[in-house]
């Protein structure tokens, strides 16, 4: 391109390419970006993280660097350019192809959409028709057994089980503890059934205990190289799902109890925090440090999806009860809920001030409630897309929130505090308080009728709490 006085740029001469800058780029090279940044081709580079990485990929470069952002990465394609004559000339070529499509065809848009979207793996396709069957069955069932409670409601039977309820809670006592590793326990989930708890470890172990005297059942030493995350059941009970700081995803074969192990999956680039069943029982999420949680399919042992989004670690996943839905938390304090059938992100939950910890589905399908670092408990109506409740939950960080599983008429939270909090849904008005361990709350879970807890942390206890 000429200047006004006819010269062009590429022509002048800098006689001082030797002397480089305090960050080691010469003064030609610096003129050079300087002058593309007021060329009409810098405004062209595209801004959509797709279209950057179709024209990495075109450019033979790597579509994605360690730790690399969506802004991180459109500023490496621009580098590229600058310093690369034949990327540019590829960049330029891209632009006039663009250009006489434009010009010569009014479905240039369409043409545009097939150029940039990156077309989804068969497997992927497969699973996502799945999941739209699924979901609309699941939500089906929900909403006419929702409708029948409406029909059937009567405003004095409501009153007096709610006042059972909250009796209920708050007779719950402890009932049992036992020392069950060395270490801090980071996570414990019951069976489907009750029988049995699976614990998780920061010493790397695996357990799981008898939920009828704690007895320790089995035993896996070294389930992960480093801390064991989140462990989770599949609803027949017979296989579990860990994470560890070793970057893998383990499940585990645990029928009656005993454990083996079975599959490790391998993709993720540092310490996996969460892994969660699906409630179809076909797929396992995970979510990781490394900014990213994925979808991985028992069966075929294939990672589906990789979904970035979050800006910070990735510490806590939940999937909704009808199986659409996805929710997501982590250092970066907003909770982000997903459609896994089309892999978008359908909202973002700003609220915390601190990094969540925990997040968890109501199952009444539209109350989510999320646990941060700042001492509360966010409950959230996705109808509404709005904060439905904050819960001035403890006076420290809040470590973990579960919804009782069977209707999700209760709330319970635990944090560092050493206390666990009881809430009734209808106003989430604290009705019990338990206490008994002697340091930090990292974990708890709830049976199905609400008349046992389990709970761990770092006082590396298991504690069991029941109905006097």
């Amino acid at each position: 391109m000429a200047d006004q006085r006819g010269i062009a740029y590429e022509d002048l001469e800098i006689q001082i390419d030797d002397k480089p800058n305090k960050d080691g780029v010469n003064v030609q090279e610096t003129l050079r970006r300087l002058h593309f940044q007021t060329d009409q081709r810098y405004h062209q580079v595209p801004t959509e993280d797709l279209e950057v990485r179709r024209l990495l990929r075109l450019l033979r470069e790597p579509e994605s660097t360690a730790g690399e952002n969506e802004y991180a990465r459109r500023g490496r394609l621009i580098e590229l350019l600058v310093s690369n004559k034949a990327h540019m000339n590829t960049f330029e070529a891209t632009l006039l192809d663009k250009q006489s499509i434009a010009e010569g065809s009014d479905t240039y848009e369409d043409e545009e959409d097939e150029e940039f979207y990156t077309p989804a793996r068969q497997e992927l396709i497969k699973a996502r028709k799945f999941l739209v069957g699924f979901s609309i069955h699941n939500a089906r069932k929900r909403l006419k057994r929702e409708t029948q409670d409406a029909i059937s409601f009567d405003m004095k039977r409501e009153i007096k089980e709610r006042r059972n309820l909250a009796q209920r809670l708050k007779n719950l006592a402890l009932a049992g503890s036992q020392v069950a590793s060395t270490r801090p326990i980071s996570h414990v989930r019951l069976s489907p059934d009750d029988c049995y708890a699976a614990i998780g470890s920061w010493d790397g172990s695996l357990k799981t205990i008898s939920t009828k005297n704690l007895e320790v059942l089995s035993v896996v030493e070294q389930a992960h190289n480093g801390k064991v995350g989140e462990v989770d059941w599949n609803a027949t009970g017979d296989l579990l799902a860990t994470g560890g700081e070793d970057g893998q995803v383990k499940l585990f074969s645990a029928a009656a109890g005993e454990l083996r192990p079975t599959i490790a999956f391998e993709g993720h680039e540092r310490r996996v925090a969460g892994t969660k069943f699906h409630p179809s029982g076909k797929y396992v999420a995970s979510c990781s440090f490394d900014k990213t949680w994925r979808l991985w399919d028992i069966q075929t042992q294939q990672e589906l999806l990789l979904q970035e989004g979050h800006s910070r670690e990735v510490y806590c996943i939940a999937f909704h009860s009808d199986g659409a839905l996805l929710c997501s938390g982590g250092f970066d304090c907003t909770p982000v809920a997903w459609d896994i059938r089309s892999g978008k992100s359908v909202m973002s939950l700003a609220g915390h001030m601190k990094p969540v910890y925990s997040v968890d589905w109501s199952p009444n399908g539209y109350h989510l409630a999320t646990a941060g670092g700042d001492g509360t408990v966010n409950v959230w109506d996705v109808r509404k897309s709005t904060q439905a409740q904050t819960i001035l939950a403890h006076d420290s960080t809040v470590s973990v929130v579960r919804f009782n599983k069977l209707n999700g008429k209760f709330l319970m939270s635990g944090s560092y505090d050493k206390n666990i909090k009881v809430y009734s849904s209808d106003n989430w008005v604290n009705v019990a308080v338990l206490k008994g361990h002697v340091d930090k709350i990292l974990t708890l879970d709830i049976d199905l009728n609400g008349n046992m807890v389990v709970s761990g942390g770092w006082d590396r206890s298991v504690k069991l709490w029941t109905q006097d």
